[in-house]
C-alpha cells in the first residue's frame, strides 16, 4: 500500500525538479545558440567545440534521467 509523502518530502523534490529542469533549459539554450553559430561559421574551431556540447548536452540528459528515477522511488514507495 502506498504511504503520503511528507510535505517535507514533497517541497523537496519540487526543488530538485525546478533546479535540475531550469539548468537542463539553460545548457539547451546556450548550446543551441552555439550550434546556430557553427552552422553560420563552420570553421574548425567551432565545430572542434560541438564535442564539448554534447557532453553537456548528455550530462543535463543524466541529470534529469537521476531526476526521474527519484520522483519514481518517490512516488511508488
Amino acid at each position: 500500500m502506498k504511504e503520503n509523502i511528507s510535505q517535507e518530502e514533497l517541497e523537496a523534490l519540487h526543488r530538485i525538479i525546478r533546479n535540475t529542469i531550469s539548468e537542463a533549459i539553460g545548457v539547451m539554450e546556450v548550446e543551441g545558440a552555439y550550434m546556430l553559430e557553427v552552422k553560420k561559421d563552420p570553421s574548425f574551431q567551432k565545430v572542434g567545440y560541438l564535442v564539448k556540447s554534447r557532453m553537456n548536452l548528455l550530462h543535463q540528459k543524466n541529470k534529469l534521467k537521476e531526476v526521474y528515477d527519484l520522483m519514481g522511488q518517490k512516488l511508488h514507495k
